[in-house]
């Protein structure tokens, strides 16, 4: 700890993931509404899921769609990347990232 003390520091390893903001023509959003544990509770969130060995982002994108919310799209735009948890996650052994 900074004053010295001793602590207790855990590490989640993720391996690589999406998250998909659907938009449709009208301008409506769709969210999931999930049962998490760790908040025990249902959220709302964007259609998110980790990405299969070999699979590309954009696949993973339209794979999680279609299982999450049954949805397919006809245009896909690339947000950008971020690292969501980087207070108390790291990427995989190995793994790098666009901008690095």
């Amino acid at each position: 700890m900074p004053d010295g003390a001793p602590g207790t520091h855990v590490v989640v390893v993720f391996r690589h993931g999406v998250s998909v903001l659907l938009l449709d023509d009208a301008g409506f959003v769709y969210l999931t509404d999930e049962f998490h544990y760790g908040v025990g509770r249902n959220t709302l969130e964007v259609v998110s899921g980790g990405m299969e060995p070999g699979e590309d982002p954009l696949a993973t994108a339209q794979r999680e769609a279609v299982e999450e919310l049954g949805i397919t799209a006809r245009e896909w735009i690339d947000l950008g990347w971020f690292d969501a948890l980087t207070t108390w996650s790291t990427r995989p052994p190995g793994c790098t990232w666009r901008g690095d």
